[in-house]
């Protein structure tokens, strides 16, 4: 389980998170306590309108399809740090990536620190 001790590291870094499992949204609410305002809740299949500044929870990355995926990518590669993004994922994406599902590059973009969240 994350705790608030396990955010310290991260306080003055902000990189993009991969919350993994069946309880990932679970961690949340702690989480983002400690991310970049304002917080916006974004679907992967939806990458139109992104904002540019704050932090974006992603959802929906795995149903994506491969142009939703490089949109994001695209999306991404342009914000130079300004967004961080969290990602919810209620199973790893990694098979995906093998099973040629999900991009490789956009998987190692989002994938910047994983926390895993496991019933408890």
């Amino acid at each position: 389980m994350l705790r608030d001790d396990d955010l310290i590291p991260l306080r003055g870094w902000r990189p993009n998170i991969l919350l993994v499992g069946p309880s990932a949204a679970s961690l949340l609410p702690n989480l983002l306590s400690q991310c970049r305002a304002p917080v916006h809740e974004v679907s992967a299949k939806r990458v139109t309108l992104m904002p540019d500044a704050g932090t974006v929870v992603l959802r929906d990355v795995a149903d994506s399809d491969m142009d939703a995926q490089r949109a994001l990518f695209d999306w991404l590669d342009t914000q130079g740090g300004h967004v961080q993004v969290i990602t919810v994922a209620p199973a790893p994406l990694f098979p995906l990536v093998g099973e040629g599902g999900l991009s490789e590059a956009l998987f190692y973009r989002l994938n910047v620190v994983t926390a895993a969240a496991s019933h408890h």
